[in-house]
């Protein structure tokens, strides 16, 4: 799946600057997730996810983000590829997921996340 982040965007053990990526679940196992460039020629980051369900697909990508300071990139949080009710949620420091907790989600849709203030919570 490719997606095109319009701000930078915080992961686990670091940030993804704004531009395109390539997400891969890895071969062996696909709660292991690999980060690429746009062309897939450099991997950025290996991401430990735990799965996540919803209760209705959608037929498009569908990325959760949370904000917390206002200067500071939102953290990705989880994601659900198109038409599937299980997706995967990014695992993060517990001091980290306490900061996820209180923060402001918002859910985008579709292949590009738009910079913005999140609208409400999740």
């Amino acid at each position: 799946m490719t997606i095109r982040f319009s701000a930078p965007v915080q992961i686990p053990g670091g940030v993804l600057a704004a531009g395109t990526y390539q997400f891969k679940p890895t071969e062996f196992d696909d709660s292991v997730v690999q980060v690429f460039n746009d062309d897939g020629t450099r991997l950025c980051a290996t991401l430990q996810t735990i799965p996540t369900e919803r209760s209705i697909t959608d037929e498009d990508l569908v990325f959760t983000l949370a904000a917390t300071e206002p200067g500071n990139p939102n953290f990705l949080v989880k994601w659900f590829y198109p038409g599937s009710l299980v997706g995967h949620e990014l695992l993060y420091s517990e001091r980290q997921e306490r900061q996820i907790a209180e923060a402001t989600s918002r859910t985008s849709v579709g292949t590009q996340i738009p910079d913005g203030t999140p609208v409400g919570s999740n």
